[in-house]
């Protein structure tokens, strides 16, 4: 066994992290990080997740190559032995390290973004603020801006944590533990898992693997629920992937209950206070974004957590000789990998997430920034400032353009 896979081991009890600590501010200048080259965060995190399922492909082709040659010549499910079982979970543990690298490649492009914005942003309020709260007191008469209402503006940037952990403690399989994580598996997808005299059965436990490969509505039920929760609903609806990205959009942008994702026309007063006050949480948004991101990395060190649970559940008295009870440990080694899969999955999802929550917030931000540049107009006339922030804005379309 490698010193890596021993401390694994040795770590793999309680609330431990498997990760370093994530810290925004040094993220910004962490070179082992490279930021994300879109401007658009779900575009990014599309790209993250086809680079994800490339990895995972890659060691999946490796081990369907081992098992195929063991079935061949012993016509049973592999059993791994210790080397090979700790190569299998070393390989998974870098998958999930790899997806959190991602995963922080994309805020740090937002930081960055964010951190662009600040002083212009932070100028403007330090110049406007006590005039547009004088204004905003005595109305600005009919006048109306077209505007989203989004999330943000009544449950604040913790609305995205909010989420996340909610989607993680109930309909995530990166908390699956105990010291069967098979059984556990296949009890969390509705499957019956051998009892009695039936766990002594191999028949019975291929007959499971058999199941949960042949219905993919199994494992995919549990991800449309965990999608469902990312998309705010409460209750037990099921989101399917092709929805994902719309749903989660129009929740962002349209929280009530009809998801209508459509700008409203909004009296300028109203719109000036959720404006001002986002804004002035958006010149501070690394700590928001700090906090996010350790929620993520919460779940990715829960993914960890559950590899080495399977490590655990799995090593034990490995042997090459073909027995009922070697053919019952390939079996649940075969429903584990399925979990594995399912975690892979799932934290492609949250991925998705991470760049549409990342999007609206940009979006969110920008907006409030136009409402309380047009309420200033109406307040002070001066030119230079209305240019300079024209060019800022042309400045940033500039900025975005990626060429092929």
């Amino acid at each position: 066994m490698s010193v890596y896979s021993r401390f694994m081991l040795e770590s793999s009890t309680g609330n431990e992290s498997f990760l370093e600590d994530v810290d925004a501010d040094k993220l910004m200048y962490e070179s082992a990080i490279e930021e994300a080259f879109e401007s658009d965060s779900y575009e990014a995190a599309m790209r993250c997740v086809s680079e994800n399922t490339a990895n995972y492909n890659s060691i999946m082709q490796a081990c369907a190559i081992s098992e195929f040659c063991y079935f061949e010549e012993n016509g049973v499910e592999m059993v791994y032995t210790e080397g090979t079982l700790s190569d299998w979970k070393d390989s998974a543990i870098a998958f999930f390290r790899k997806v959190w690298d991602k995963i922080q490649s994309i805020f740090k492009k937002v930081l960055m973004q964010f951190s662009s914005w600040s002083k212009n942003d932070k100028d403007f309020l330090n110049k406007y603020k006590k005039k547009l709260n004088s204004k905003a007191n005595n109305g600005f008469g009919d006048v109306e801006v077209k505007m989203y209402d989004y999330v943000f503006y009544g449950k604040g940037v913790e609305i995205v944590n909010d989420t996340i952990n909610t989607a993680e403690t109930s309909y995530s399989f990166s908390t699956i533990t105990g010291n069967e994580p098979a059984t556990t598996f296949l009890t969390t997808i509705g499957v019956t898992a051998p009892t009695g005299n039936d766990e002594n059965d191999p028949e019975k436990w291929i007959e499971a693997v058999k199941t949960v490969r042949e219905d993919n509505d199994k494992i995919n039920d549990k991800l449309d629920e965990y999608r469902a929760k990312l998309a705010g609903y409460t209750g037990d609806e099921k989101i399917d992937s092709k929805e994902f990205a719309k749903e989660v959009t129009e929740w962002f942008q349209a929280p009530g209950d009809n998801r209508e994702s459509t700008k409203d026309d909004v009296k300028l007063g109203n719109a000036l206070d959720k404006a001002m006050k986002f804004l002035e949480v958006s010149t501070n948004i690394k700590t928001k974004l700090n906090n996010i991101l350790k929620t993520n990395k919460k779940s990715i060190d829960n993914a960890i957590k559950s590899v080495n649970t399977i490590y655990k559940s799995l090593n034990k008295d490995t042997t090459k000789e073909v027995t009922d009870e070697t053919k019952i440990k390939g079996a649940k080694h075969s429903l584990c990998g399925l979990l594995i899969g399912a975690m892979k999955q799932e934290k492609n999802i949250l991925t998705q997430y991470n760049g549409l929550a990342l999007n609206a917030l940009k979006a969110c931000s920008r907006q409030s920034k136009a409402i309380c540049v047009k309420a200033a107009t109406y307040i002070d006339k001066d030119k230079d400032y209305k240019n300079n922030y024209q060019s800022e804005s042309a400045t940033s379309l500039l900025n975005s353009i990626e060429m092929i």
